[in-house]
């Protein structure tokens, strides 16, 4: 592999979530810009190699032989208002990328909620679901973070649901809302449901794009790491879920986090190198900066065999887009010599003309399958 610049944006974004960065007086997180199409969610770590520090007006992060340009993307400021209850908007809806991103029921990915469910790690007496914000004030989190200009388009992050359908009637009054007030695209991280018709019903409701995540490489892996995700859902259920997915959502809306962690590399790229196979987009992130288990040069190596396995499989890049919290393939082909940059296509969908333009085919592509999918749940009484 071609030896890769201190500077290189994807080498920092995975140095970033290996280390965490050292930035004063911040909280818990920041977000970086690299350039213009490069989005990274830091955790901040005061011990850290890599320091975040302004300078005559510049921003920059050292530690890394060079200092580096960059951008802090701004806390926004609808995120301090509060609705008729006195929550704080940012509480409901934060910015991440371009994704208003709402947690519901507690969410369950490391990556993009930050927390794992209790039943997950075995403990499901022990940590509270979370809040399943009303519908009413999503919408409203929603269009403070489109009208400040932060967001346009929506991550909902679903917590662990009991039934067959793993929490998809839940999300549907969420989903009819916020393509009533909006005219955007919704993507979905939450559990895989046992019965695989619930993913034609998600897809027919309004979710343009999915996440099921076994976080781990491996069933072994799932064992070790999220003992009860792997004794109550399974890994084989996952991987059911996302095969099926690919027959229902268009190519690259089909996504699936997996821990850089969370098994060995060589487990890491086996994983990938599945996934992509089978038409589903790989996404990789950590557990936590400093958790040990991975080295720069190794996570680097991963990255690029997961680029390598997308882009051998065909799968669109259109849909994987300004994602901060993980790896994308999009990110990783600043790693690759000689790979292709933003195509046209993928240019153009990054305007507003181009977004629409997206939307408007998602929408037409859906209805085919509308009638059909809802006829048959009608039927089955699910």
């Amino acid at each position: 592999m071609p030896e890769v610049s201190a500077d290189n944006p994807a080498r920092l974004k995975l140095a970033l979530a290996l280390e965490g960065i050292a930035a004063k007086g911040s909280p818990d997180s920041i977000e970086l810009i690299f350039g213009d199409d490069l989005f990274a969610a830091v955790r901040v770590k005061q011990s850290s190699p890599l320091k975040f520090i302004e300078r005559d007006g510049t921003e920059l992060i050292s530690g890394v032989g060079v200092e580096v340009g960059v951008r802090r993307a701004p806390v926004p400021e609808f995120a301090s208002r509060r609705n008729a209850r006195g929550i704080a908007l940012g509480e409901i809806a934060r910015v991440s990328g371009t994704y208003a991103t709402v947690v519901l029921g507690g969410g369950c990915s490391l990556a993009s909620a930050r927390r794992t469910c209790a039943l997950c790690l075995g403990r499901e007496l022990t940590q509270s679901a979370g809040e399943l914000w009303p519908v009413a004030e999503v919408v409203d989190a929603v269009r403070a973070a489109f009208e400040e200009g932060d967001a346009d388009s929506v991550h909902l992050v679903l917590g662990f649901f009991a039934g067959e359908d793993a929490g998809v009637r839940v999300l549907i009054p969420y989903l009819e809302a916020i393509h009533r007030h909006f005219d955007t695209s919704i993507c979905v991280t939450m559990h895989p449901p046992a019965d695989l018709r619930a993913i034609d019903l998600a897809y027919a409701s309004g979710i343009d794009a999915v996440c099921y995540s076994p976080e781990a490489a491996d069933e072994e892996s799932m064992r070790r790491y999220f003992p009860g995700r792997a004794s109550f859902i399974g890994y084989e259920r996952y991987m059911a879920a996302l095969k099926h997915a690919t027959a229902v959502f268009p190519s690259g809306a089909i996504w699936s986090e997996l821990l850089l962690d969370r098994g060995s590399p060589d487990a890491v790229k086996n994983a990938a190198s599945r996934m992509a196979a089978l038409g589903i987009m790989p996404l990789l992130g950590l557990s936590a900066p400093g958790a040990g288990g991975i080295g720069l040069s190794n996570a680097i190596d991963v990255v690029v065999h997961s680029f390598e396995a997308v882009t051998r499989a065909g799968i669109s890049l259109n849909w994987v887009r300004d994602i901060a919290s993980t790896v994308t393939p999009l990110d990783a082909r600043h790693l690759v010599a000689g790979a292709p940059q933003l195509t046209m296509l993928h240019q153009l969908g990054r305007s507003r003309l181009g977004a629409m333009t997206a939307r408007s085919l998602a929408r037409m592509r859906r209805r085919l399958r509308v009638r059909r999918v809802r006829a048959s749940f009608d039927s089955s009484q699910l």
